[in-house]
C-alpha cells in the first residue's frame, strides 16, 4: 500500500520545520512567513500532492471548518442556488465548507443543525427563508445553545438576531417609479393574496410610488388574487382578459410574469405595445423569454455572500457578545428589457 504523504514529508522536501508547514498551509495570520519560504512550502506540497487532513486540522483548531445551511424550501430552486453560490464564495478565504442540514427534530426536540453543532460537525449555521416563519421556540433553541447564526430573508426586526434581508419595499417602489417615468399611466399591480413580509412590503412600495406620482398616474388597480401559488398562477389569464385599457402590469412573482407573457400571446395582447410587463423578481431565463422580461432583481448572491462573511466573523469571536448585532436589508436592482 502506498504510504500517505504527511506534513513531515513536505517539511523535509521544503527544508523547513513542520510548524512552518502548518503555518503556511493553514494560512495562520499571526505568524510572519517570508514570501520565499511560503512559496517553497507550497511548491513542496504541490510536488508531493499533499493535502492537509481535515479531521486532524479540526482537532488542532477545535473547529469543524464547516458551516451549516438550513432551508425548509427546495434549495434546487434558482433563487437558492444563487444564494448558496454567494455563501460559498464568502467562505473561500477562510477555507470553510458548507454542510446542508435539515431542521427536523429528534426525540429530544433538537433540530438536526443543533445536533450537528453539538457534535462539532458545524461551527455555525445560516438559515435561509423564502416564506416560512421561525418560531420563538426555534429562536430560543438557537440562542440558548450559543450557536453562531445568521438568519437570511426572515424579516425578524423585533428580535435580537443577526439578519440579512431583502428590501422588498424598494423593489416594488423602483419598478413602479420606472413605469411611470417611462410614460405608463394606467397600471395594474398583480400579486398573490398571501400574508407574508415580502408581499406586504412589495405592496407598500408600489403604493408609495403611485402616491408620489399621483399627478402622472391616471388609473391604478390592485389585483390581489389566489391564496396559494397555484391559484395565483391560475388567475393570470383572468387578469389579462379583464385588463381593460390598462397599459402596464407589475407582477410579484417571476414565474407568473413568464406565464403572463405566454398568455398575452394567446390572447393577441402585444407586449409591450398593448401592455408592458415587469416582474418584481428575476431569473437568468429573463433574457431567453420572448419578449425579454423586464425584472426588478433580488440581491440573492449578495445576501448569501454577506451572510457568509458575517457568520465567519461571529465564529472567530470568543463569545457571541463580542460582535455587534447586524441587521441589514439589501436593495433590489432594476433590469429593464424588451417587455417594458
Amino acid at each position: 500500500m502506498k504510504k500517505s504523504v504527511t506534513s513531515k514529508d513536505v517539511a523535509k522536501e521544503a527544508g523547513v520545520s513542520r510548524a512552518t508547514v502548518s503555518y503556511v498551509l493553514n494560512d495562520v495570520k499571526k505568524v510572519k512567513i517570508k514570501p520565499e519560504t511560503r512559496e517553497k512550502v507550497m511548491a513542496a506540497a504541490r510536488k508531493l500532492n499533499y493535502h492537509p487532513h481535515s479531521i486532524a486540522r479540526a482537532l488542532k483548531t477545535d473547529k469543524s471548518m464547516s458551516i451549516g445551511v438550513v432551508s425548509r424550501r427546495n434549495i434546487a430552486e434558482d433563487r437558492f442556488s444563487i444564494v448558496l453560490r454567494g455563501i460559498k464564495d464568502a467562505l473561500k478565504e477562510d477555507k470553510y465548507s458548507i454542510t446542508l442540514c435539515s431542521d427536523e427534530e429528534d426525540l429530544n426536540g433538537n433540530r438536526e443543525y443543533i445536533n450537528y453543532y453539538l457534535a462539532k460537525r458545524i461551527d455555525g449555521v445560516i438559515l435561509l427563508s423564502a416564506e416560512e416563519v421561525l418560531s420563538r421556540y426555534d429562536i430560543k433553541k438557537l440562542t440558548s445553545r450559543n450557536l453562531p447564526n445568521v438568519l437570511v430573508d426572515y424579516h425578524l426586526k423585533d428580535e435580537k438576531l443577526n439578519t440579512i434581508d431583502i428590501d422588498y419595499f424598494h423593489g416594488g417602489y423602483i419598478a413602479t417609479r420606472f413605469l411611470v417615468e417611462q410614460g405608463y399611466d394606467k397600471i395594474i399591480y398583480f400579486a398573490p393574496a398571501i400574508s407574508i413580509p415580502q408581499e406586504e412590503e412589495r405592496l407598500k412600495g408600489v403604493r408609495t410610488a403611485i402616491s408620489e406620482f399621483d399627478s402622472k398616474v391616471i388609473k391604478f388597480k390592485e389585483v390581489i388574487s389566489g391564496q396559494t401559488g397555484n391559484k395565483y398562477m391560475d388567475s393570470i389569464t383572468y387578469m389579462l382578459k379583464n385588463k381593460d385599457d390598462y397599459t402596464a402590469v407589475i407582477i410579484s412573482w417571476v414565474d407568473a410574469a413568464y406565464k403572463a407573457l405566454a398568455e398575452a400571446s394567446k390572447l393577441n395582447i402585444s407586449v409591450p405595445e398593448d401592455l408592458a410587463v415587469i416582474s418584481l423578481a428575476g431569473t437568468h431565463y429573463a433574457d431567453l423569454s420572448y419578449p425579454k422580461l423586464s425584472t426588478c432583481d433580488l440581491p440573492l448572491y449578495d445576501i448569501g455572500y454577506e451572510s457568509g462573511k458575517l457568520l465567519i466573523n461571529k465564529i472567530k469571536m470568543d463569545t457571541q457578545n463580542d460582535i455587534e448585532l447586524v441587521q441589514k436589508s439589501l436593495s433590489c436592482f432594476l433590469n429593464p428589457r424588451e417587455s417594458t
